[in-house]
């Protein structure tokens, strides 16, 4: 019985730890694609005006 809660709990570290992880990859890859997108616009406008 003793031997179950420590396993728990750092299954429960492994998986917030995880979890975060993946919420700052998403974090910039929508950096990412922002930049993208007003690269984008710049382009278009700069093309524009030739």
């Amino acid at each position: 019985m003793i031997e179950i809660i420590p396993l728990r709990s750092k299954v429960k570290m492994a998986l917030l730890s995880e979890g975060q992880k993946q919420n700052k990859a998403s974090e910039e890859s929508g950096k990412l694609s922002l930049a993208l997108l007003s690269i984008g616009s710049l382009l278009k406008r700069s093309y524009g005006k030739m």
